[in-house]
This record gives C-alpha cells, sequence and structure tokens, in this order.
C-alpha cells in the first residue's frame, strides 16, 4: 500500500482486506505487508516470533487443514503521522478443526505500522477477548468459547462505515437477520447487536439481493430467520414481526421460498 497521502479509512480498508485474506487462507498478501524484523506475539500464552523470515517458516509447518469464518470486523487508527500508525481491530474468528467442532473466539489485533515506500506491520499482536462477568470490573473471571451455525466460509463481506465513528465494518450478509431505514441510513439487526451504517436501505437491499428479500419500502429480512408469513406480515425468530405490503405479499412470499430451497 502506498504511504504517500495515506488517509485513516485508506489504512482501515487495507487492513481489514488484510485480515480477510489471512483468514481465507491466502496468506501471502499479509506476508508481504510485514517489516523484515517484524515482531509476532500472541494469540497463544508465550508465542512470540522475531522477523519476517522465521514467521514464514512457523506458518509453512502448519497442516493447512483448518479453516475460518470471520464475523464483523471493526477497525480504528488510533494513531497517524507521515511516518508511523496504529490500529487496532476487532472481531469473531470460528476454526473450523478436521478432527473437532467450530471454535469461536473473540479477537483483537493492536499493530504498530511504519512508512516506507509502502506501509508496513512493524509489531503485530493478537490476542483474545473475553467477557466481564461483572460490571465495572476490569478483569474477566474466566473465557468462554461458542459455536456458530449460520456463515458461509466463501461468502463476500459488505464494507460499510458505522455511522457517527466513520469505523469501517466488513459485515457477512449471512449475519444480518434483517435491516430497516433510518432516515438516509440503514439499520442492521444482527444476532448480538444493531448497527447504524451509513447508506441507504435501497442501496442496500441491491448488495443484499442474493441472499435477502426486500419484504416493504423501510424493511429487508434474511430468510434464514424467517419462522412464518402470513397476510400481510412475515415474522422472524426472536417474534419480531415486519409488514409486507398487500401488493407485495406475493412476490415477497415466493422470494422468500426461492432462496430458502436454494440452501437447503
Amino acid at each position: 500500500m502506498n504511504a504517500s497521502d495515506v488517509s485513516v479509512n485508506d489504512l482501515n480498508e487495507y487492513l481489514n482486506y488484510l485480515i480477510t485474506k489471512f483468514y481465507q487462507n491466502d496468506l501471502q498478501p499479509y506476508f508481504d505487508a510485514l517489516c523484515d524484523d517484524v515482531l509476532w506475539i500472541g494469540p497463544h500464552s508465550g508465542q512470540v516470533i522475531q522477523g519476517k523470515e522465521d514467521l514464514i517458516k512457523a506458518f509453512s509447518r502448519e497442516n493447512g487443514m483448518v479453516r475460518y469464518y470471520l464475523g464483523l470486523i471493526s477497525t480504528q487508527t488510533i494513531r497517524l503521522s507521515p511516518t508511523s500508525a496504529e490500529t487496532i481491530s476487532f472481531f469473531e474468528r470460528t476454526a473450523f478443526y478436521p478432527d473437532s467442532g467450530p471454535i469461536t473466539f473473540d479477537l483483537c489485533y493492536h499493530l504498530a505500522w511504519i512508512k516506507t515506500d509502502v506501509w508496513k506491520m512493524r509489531v503485530v499482536n493478537i490476542f483474545t477477548q473475553t467477557p466481564k462477568y461483572y460490571e465495572g470490573s476490569l478483569y474477566p473471571v474466566k473465557p468462554t468459547c461458542i459455536s456458530v451455525t449460520r456463515g458461509s466460509l466463501t461468502e463476500e463481506s459488505l464494507h460499510l462505515k458505522e455511522t457517527g465513528t466513520g469505523k469501517l465494518l466488513f459485515v457477512s450478509p449471512s449475519r444480518i437477520q434483517w435491516a430497516e431505514s433510518s432516515s438516509h441510513h440503514s439499520v442492521l439487526h444482527m444476532d448480538d447487536k444493531s448497527i447504524l451504517v451509513s447508506i441507504e436501505l435501497s442501496r442496500l437491499a441491491k448488495m443484499l439481493e442474493s441472499t435477502h428479500v426486500r419484504c416493504h419500502s423501510c424493511y429487508i429480512v434474511n430468510p434464514d430467520y424467517v419462522t412464518s408469513i402470513t397476510r400481510f406480515r412475515v415474522t422472524l425468530s426472536g417474534n419480531i414481526i415486519l409488514p409486507v405490503p398487500e401488493k407485495k405479499y406475493t412476490a415477497v412470499k415466493r422470494r422468500i421460498g426461492e432462496l430458502s430451497e436454494k440452501k437447503k
């Protein structure tokens, strides 16, 4: 990535691209972005690797049998100067091991960058996020793992900006249960959170037309979460009820059925 005149959004987008390629087991773009003397820390206890050459050797010893699924990636540039930068990324990563079921961790990537002719990662610090069990507690009690049943390993993420913060988010379409219009923005409702993003619902609907159904001018639904459709409403898991216009009811019902059948 060219280092001249780089913006915060450019760097955020570049890092999200590298993380995505890395967990698709396409490691070369990630390796190309490392300094020769990179310091890699984590995510396992006591794991420290010094130097790009040793890091590549370490990865060459992996058996390549692990597949990954990424949840939403939230990246911030917390410092940017003409010669250096720091970024921090949070996302959910599920590993599918050949001899066991899927295991999910919340990960954090804290990176230090330096500017040469291109941006290079000097320090890569990866650690797991654990839930807080007590309000106001600085330290968690214990880590937990959860299984994931939804999501595609091959689906392309949507690149969206969070309204207010300007954070660049990578959102997997399968994570979006439904979306609604909010003025010139859209609210994405997912398993564990709702996010306001800077895109009109009409544009979002076009991006999701192969996986979601626009059941109303103000709503988009994911057929995976539809429990029933009756005149003139659609019901989602969690007893969420969205309206369906009478004139669109037949077409909406047919499209939901087509997408549901395609996934069987």
